[in-house]
């Protein structure tokens, strides 16, 4: 007579040979990530392809809104504003110029009359709204929010020269931004109910918002201690602060007394903050300030519980910075520049091309030192492409690509979008997305494996199922 124990290795190599691989194809399927270049339906104004920059990416993840630049430019540009265009993509529609796929055409008063509203650029975007700024093809118009219903402008004024939105929380209900540029800046938040409640210290100071936490509770940015930080001549000094109804103005500290913290982003609640540690002699405005006087910008986080740090560089790079974060905190995108840029070759033939609008070359430059960068939730810095390439099989996908920049993640921290240069030596925009790893379908399985083993042994012992042995029947038995 065979033993029960032969039977059981006997079974259990059969299943095991047969089922053991299903699970993990299914799962292999179901985690598959993929990588979608953003193409842009628009003409070249120039000779040089226009690209798209992303700058959001809604909560659920299925529209990535930012701008289009017609690199070179200057005259006959598609939008007052200047050579950019707001951008919405989605998976299923594409790219869509100037407004929103499925949203109504809409059209507002000017100064000139009734004209086609244009969205010269999308900043943020909510699962059913979009943050745009507008204008109407002979008047600049502000920033509004682009709904199925029509478009919602946040100022009654007719021109709105000066009014910048910089964020929408998760639901679209709330809204931050400035209004100035050098005669003093005040920042505002708005909703539907209250409409644009301006928010500061005092007239001393000015206030650049930079960021809005995904709840709409939490603010964070910069502050200034002069009203026109840009008109005077020595260093002023500036500050990262949070921002709460409850709580009013607090100061994030400085990673050190060399460099400052400049917020850019942060997590749903606002208990972690991300931006970048610059130089405190750093005044971006001016351009002949010499960068080798200066401490290289490197990114940095902040929690209540540990405070402000440097978040990790590779060797390979000697500055970093970052832009988003997901909802919990756990994600951090960005970019970091190498500290040995790749040799660049013979600069391409510009004949009949103006040096100024040098797209490839450009490009060329930008791939050869810049690398759109992931912090996981250790904090590790790990170059994207490369881990695309490693951990979600997307060399295919990616051959011939350079990934510069990341430049948005979606709240659930699955999808990103950034920009590279692409096989042709152009920039432009791309959008990756890494599904949920399939956990249920691989805890369950050891289960279904249990369960059958023990149900063949019932019927080759010869024992009843439900009946006999509890510790060979699947199903429970009372004590």
């Amino acid at each position: 007579m065979v033993s029960t124990t032969f039977l059981n290795c006997v079974f259990g190599l059969i299943i095991g040979s047969t089922l053991a691989n299903v699970p993990f194809q299914t799962c292999r399927k179901a985690a598959a990530a993929s990588f979608s270049p953003i193409e842009v339906p628009a003409p070249s104004w120039s000779g040089i392809p226009p690209y798209a920059s992303p700058q959001g990416i809604s909560p659920n993840g299925l529209r990535v809104v930012g701008g289009v630049v017609s690199p070179g430019v200057i005259f006959d540009c598609p939008s007052f504003l200047g050579c950019t265009s707001g951008f919405s993509w989605e998976k299923e529609t594409g790219t869509t110029i100037g407004n929103v796929a499925g949203f109504p055409t809409t059209t507002s008063q000017s100064i000139f009359g009734e004209r086609e509203l244009y969205a010269a650029s999308m900043v943020a975007a909510s699962n059913e709204v979009v943050l745009a700024h507008a204008d109407i093809r002979g008047g600049y118009i502000g920033p509004l929010l682009l709904t199925a219903e029509g478009p919602v402008q946040l100022s009654e004024e007719r021109l709105s020269v000066g009014l910048r939105a910089t964020a929408i929380s998760n639901s679209g209900a709330v809204v931050l931004g400035s209004q100035g540029y050098f005669n003093g800046t005040r920042s505002f938040r708005w909703t539907a109910e209250t409409g644009i409640q301006e928010f500061g210290i005092d007239e001393k100071s000015s206030v650049f918002p930079n960021a809005l936490s995904g709840n709409g509770q939490v603010i964070v940015g910069l502050i200034y201690d002069s009203p026109t930080p840009f008109l005077v001549e020595e260093t002023v000094i500036s500050n990262g602060f949070r921002w709460n109804e409850s709580e009013g103005f607090s100061m994030i500290p400085n990673e050190s007394e060399e460099r400052r913290f400049v917020p850019t982003a942060t997590s749903f609640d606002g208990s972690l903050i991300v931006g970048n540690g610059v130089d405190v002699n750093r005044r971006s405005y001016v351009l002949d300030q010499s960068a080798s006087e200066l401490l290289e910008p490197r990114a940095i986080a902040w929690t209540e519980e540990t405070g402000t740090q440097l978040l990790e560089l590779p060797t390979q790079f000697k500055s970093s910075s970052v832009v988003d974060v997901s909802d919990d905190g756990r994600l951090i995108v960005g970019a970091a520049i190498l500290e040995n840029p790749l040799e660049l070759g013979d600069p391409p033939s510009t004949e009949g091309v103006p040096v100024l609008v040098d797209g490839k070359r450009a490009a060329e430059i930008v791939a050869s030192k810049s690398r759109a960068m992931l912090w996981d939730e250790n904090r590790q810095a790990l170059d994207l492409q490369q881990w695309l390439k490693d951990h979600h099989h997307l060399s295919d996908a990616l051959e011939g690509w350079t990934l510069t920049s990341a430049s948005a993640i979606s709240a659930n921290g699955r999808i990103i979008a950034g920009l590279g240069v692409n096989p042709d030596g152009d920039l432009q925009g791309w959008v990756v997305t890494i599904p949920e790893p399939c956990t249920l379908a691989l805890s369950a399985f050891p289960l279904l494996l249990l369960s059958l083993w023990q149900r063949q042994v019932c019927l080759l012992t010869g024992r009843k199922c439900g009946s006999g042995d509890p510790r060979l029947d699947p199903r429970p038995h009372p004590h």
